[in-house]
C-alpha cells in the first residue's frame, strides 16, 4: 500500500478499519508507506489501522541515512531505498528518478516476497525429511512477526538505528558465486538462501 491517507473526521474509515483487521486475521503480510511530512507527522492510514501488524515503511539513501521527511524513526518500521531510486521509462524509454516512502515501500515488499520465493524453492529442492521443516518454516514467515524477524536478521544498519536493511549481507555472497560458477548452480544458490534464512527462525 504505496500511500498514505490522514484519518478521516467522520466514519468513513470503518470499512478500510475492517479490510485491514480481515487481512490481519489471515495473516496476510501488510507493507504501507509512511508519511513523507517531516516534523509534522501525524498517524496516518492505513499504518494507524494495525500499527503493530502492518509494516510501516520509510525511505532511505542507498547508505542508509533516513530521508529527512520521514520524521520520527520510532513510528517506523524499516526503511529501505526511497531516495532518487531510477523508475525504468515507459514509451520512450528514458528513466526517471523518483522518491519517497511509496518508493521504499515497494522494495520492502518485493524484499518480502522475494525471501519467500527463496525457501518455497528451497522446499521444491529439498529431500523428504527437509521438506516439512521447511513448509513449516514457509507457514511461519507468512506472519507478521516471524518476517519482520527475518528481515532484520538479514542485517539491519547501527547508523539508522537499526531499521536499514542491508540486503547485500545476505545476497551478495550468492550473486557472487553465481558469476564464478555460471547460469547452472543459480536454482540451488537461491534455494541456499531459503535456507539460511530457515535456519535462523
Amino acid at each position: 500500500m504505496s500511500w498514505t491517507i490522514d484519518p478521516p473526521e467522520n466514519d468513513e474509515g470503518v470499512e478500510l478499519d475492517k479490510a485491514i483487521a480481515e487481512a490481519k486475521s489471515r495473516d496476510i503480510l501488510m507493507f504501507c508507506a509512511a508519511s513523507d511530512r517531516g516534523a509534522k507527522q501525524i498517524a496516518t492510514y492505513p499504518s494507524k489501522a494495525a500499527p503493530n501488524k502492518i509494516f510501516t515503511i520509510g525511505a532511505a539513501s542507498a547508505w542508509g541515512a533516513a530521508d529527512p521527511r520521514v520524521g520520527d524513526l520510532s513510528d517506523i518500521t524499516l526503511t529501505f531505498p526511497g531516495d532518487k531510486v531510477d523508475q525504468p521509462g515507459s514509451g520512450d524509454g528514458a528513466a526517471k528518478e523518483v522518491s519517497g516512502s511509496s518508493v521504499a515501500t515497494a522494495v520492502g515488499a518485493g524484499l518480502a516476497a522475494l525471501v519467500l520465493y527463496c525457501v518455497q524453492v528451497a522446499i521444491l529442492l529439498a529431500s523428504d525429511p527437509d521438506q516439512e521443516k521447511l513448509r513449516v518454516a514457509f507457514t511461519k514467515l507468512r506472519k507478521h512477526d516471524v518476517m519482520l524477524q527475518a528481515i532484520k536478521d538479514i542485517g539491519t544498519s547501527e547508523k539508522s538505528n537499526h531499521k536499514f536493511v542491508e540486503v547485500w549481507r545476505l545476497f551478495s555472497k550468492k550473486t557472487e558465486e553465481r558469476e564464478k560458477t555460471g547460469q547452472d548452480r543459480w536454482i540451488e544458490l537461491v534455494a541456499d538462501v531459503g535456507r539460511t534464512v530457515c535456519s535462523r527462525l
